[in-house]
C-alpha cells in the first residue's frame, strides 16, 4: 500500500503543475520483494523521480504498425495496464492468449480473477483481422452477435509489448510477454497516448 509521505509527494508534484496522468499512473505500481508489498517510499522513489525527468523530455513518437504478423502475435500476453472496457474494469491477473485458425481468424482466451475473488475464470472471444489493413486493425466479438473494435496502436519490434486501442479511443490496453514492464518504456507510452487524447487519467494498473 501507498503510504501518506508517497502520496504527498505526488500531490506536491501535481501541484507544480505536472502532468498528473503520468504521476498518478506511477504511484499506483508495486514492488515485491520477498514476497510482502513495499511500500514505493522505500524503493520506488529514485524511479519516481526519473519518471519525472523523463516526462518532461520531448519524446520520439512511436508510430503504429504498418503490419501484424498473426503468427508471431499469437500466444500469451499478460495485461499490464488499461482503460477497462464495461465488462473488465473489476478484472486483475488478466492474461489473452491470442491462436491464429486455419481462416485467418483469431481464437481469443482471457484468464482473469474478478476484485475480492480467488477464482481464476476463463471468457473465450473471436477476432476478426482486416486483411486490407494488414491485421493491424480487427473487429472483436464477445457475445453474438456484437462486436467492437479493436486496433494494435503500438508494438515493440520484437513483439514484446503491444497497445491495443479503440478507433473512438473507448478503451486502451497495454500488454506483454512477462507480466512485468520497464518503468521508463511504460511512463514512455503514457506520454504518447496522452497526446493521442486517450484518457489516461483512467488507466487502472492491473495486479498480476
Amino acid at each position: 500500500m501507498v503510504c501518506w509521505e508517497c502520496l504527498d509527494w505526488v500531490e506536491r508534484k501535481k501541484a507544480d503543475g505536472f502532468k498528473c496522468g503520468i504521476i498518478c499512473t506511477a504511484a499506483k505500481l508495486r514492488f515485491t520483494e520477498g514476497g510482502n508489498l513495499v511500500c514505493m517510499c522505500l524503493v520506488m522513489k529514485p524511479i519516481l523521480y526519473t519518471l519525472f525527468l523523463f516526462a518532461t523530455l520531448t519524446l520520439t513518437a512511436q508510430s503504429s504498425p504498418d503490419t501484424l504478423d498473426l503468427n508471431k502475435f499469437s500466444g500469451k500476453w499478460y495485461v499490464i495496464a488499461s482503460i477497462p472496457a464495461c465488462f473488465d474494469k473489476n478484472w486483475n491477473h488478466i492474461t489473452e492468449n491470442f491462436e491464429l485458425k486455419d481462416d485467418g481468424n483469431i481464437d481469443i482466451s482471457m484468464t482473469y480473477v474478478k476484485k475480492g475473488e480467488t477464482e481464476i475464470r476463463t471468457k473465450k472471444a473471436t477476432g476478426f483481422p482486416y486483411k486490407e489493413n494488414k491485421n493491424t486493425e480487427w473487429e472483436v466479438q464477445l457475445i453474438w452477435p456484437f462486436t467492437s473494435g479493436y486496433l494494435v496502436e503500438e508494438l515493440g519490434p520484437d513483439y514484446s509489448y503491444v497497445v491495443v486501442g479503440h478507433p473512438q479511443k473507448l478503451y486502451f490496453y497495454v500488454m506483454n510477454r512477462t507480466g512485468t514492464m520497464d518503468g521508463v518504456l511504460f511512463s514512455d507510452i503514457m506520454k504518447r497516448f496522452m497526446k493521442k487524447g486517450y484518457e489516461i487519467n483512467d488507466l487502472r494498473i492491473v495486479a498480476q
